[in-house]
């Protein structure tokens, strides 16, 4: 089977193997000819998912620190310490800030590393 024009606006859902088929321009009896194969590869490359750029673990701690709460948090323990100069509760208000990161990040890597 050649194949001159493979459709590209095909639905993804809700329609029969057969129309995708036959919008591919593939025989689901004896798929493509070897011919056909390598002119796709070369046409479209590989059938293939981009692995996205891994981020390290610094930069996924990191970024629990772009959440409003978590400014907040700091702000607020940076002014209770300029106004009250109280370490205490300062000191109080970044460690929480910290431990809801180390949970959130370890919540996160979990399913990487079981996967």
């Amino acid at each position: 089977m050649t194949q001159t024009h493979v459709r590209s606006d095909l639905p993804v859902a809700g329609v029969e193997a057969s129309q995708v088929a036959e919008g591919l321009g593939v025989d689901p009896a004896r798929g493509l000819s070897i011919d056909e194969a390598r002119s796709r590869l070369q046409s479209h490359g590989a059938n293939k998912l981009t692995a996205a750029k891994k981020e390290s673990g610094l930069q996924a701690f990191l970024r629990q620190y772009r959440d409003f709460m978590q400014i907040i948090l700091l702000v607020a323990a940076v002014v209770n310490l300029v106004v009250t100069g109280d370490l205490y509760t300062s000191s109080v208000l970044f460690g929480r800030t910290v431990l809801d990161g180390v949970i959130v990040f370890l919540q996160e890597i979990k399913p990487e590393q079981s996967g």
